[in-house]
């Protein structure tokens, strides 16, 4: 919807748009519902706290990514899941694998800003 609404902008205020940026923002938000689904299912395990939920929650979001690559909030949400308290790996490492996947998230959040205005 919010991509059809930025369309509908686009086509109103008669803006050249590069193939490059329509190809974004036909891909955001995604149009398949299957990666909110898998999002949703992660969120459910990662609230419910505790070292194994926080694996399959993890499992989940990563299948959001492999389903939508540029998908912001399931990258988020994995390097959150890092940092729940409840990995056995050392905190550095944690640490680590969190800030990736946060990086990920502003990195392509930031993108889809800059190739949108």
């Amino acid at each position: 919807m919010q991509g059809d609404v930025s369309k509908k902008i686009v086509k109103q205020l008669k803006i050249f748009i590069s193939p490059k940026k329509e190809k974004i923002l036909n891909e955001f938000p995604p149009q398949n519902i299957k990666v909110y689904k898998t999002l949703a299912k992660g969120r459910t395990f990662k609230d419910k706290g505790g070292l194994l939920n926080a694996k399959i929650a993890r499992e989940f979001f990563k299948e959001a990514i492999e389903l939508h690559s540029r998908f912001v909030d399931a990258y988020a949400e994995l390097g959150f899941t890092h940092m729940m308290g409840y990995e056995e790996l050392k905190l550095s490492k944690r640490i680590a694998l969190m800030t990736e996947n946060i990086d990920k998230a502003l990195g392509l959040n930031l993108n889809l800003s800059i190739e949108n205005s």
